[in-house]
């Protein structure tokens, strides 16, 4: 949580649109850790996609992202929220429906799909030149393997 609440500390200062974030965590979590997600995702966002990983660890599809439905209702009941259980829809669908000026925060499972997702919508090239390195380190290492460091803290 304590980097969740950081990552908040950023996205309230975003004032130019809407703030949106497309969330989810690994199932292994205790119930009362997806609560807490969804209630800090309240708080933070405006608008809130809750996908799950793929890799569910051992948790039936969907009941992690009711367990942070709960956490978003209690918090925040009139949160605009969406779940969207299959990753890679729910960024796509966020991203298609994102107001001009928004910012779309994605915590997503595997880093280097997200990233690919977003490249195929061809951003401006000057704006990711500095990062192209990068990225192209993450492509080459097991897509599987790559992890999102912030939702394992979670």
């Amino acid at each position: 949580p304590a980097s969740y609440e950081a990552l908040g500390g950023f996205v309230r200062n975003w004032n130019s649109g809407e703030r949106i974030g497309v969330i989810g965590g690994p199932g292994d979590r205790r119930d009362e850790d997806f609560i807490t997600l969804g209630r800090l995702s309240a708080e933070i966002f405006d608008r809130v996609i809750v996908k799950e990983d793929d890799d569910t660890r051992g948790r039936p599809r969907g009941a992690a992202a009711e367990l942070i439905k709960q956490g978003i209702m209690a918090a925040k009941p009139n949160c605009r929220h969406e779940i969207i259980l299959d990753e890679t829809t729910a960024i796509n669908q966020t991203l298609d429906s994102a107001p001009n000026n928004s910012l779309v925060v994605i915590l997503p499972e595997i880093v280097s799909r997200a990233i690919h997702l977003i490249e195929m919508r061809s951003p401006i090239k000057e704006e990711t030149h500095q990062y192209s390195t990068a990225i192209n380190a993450v492509d080459s290492v097991s897509v599987n393997s790559v992890k999102s460091p912030l939702a394992n803290t979670l």
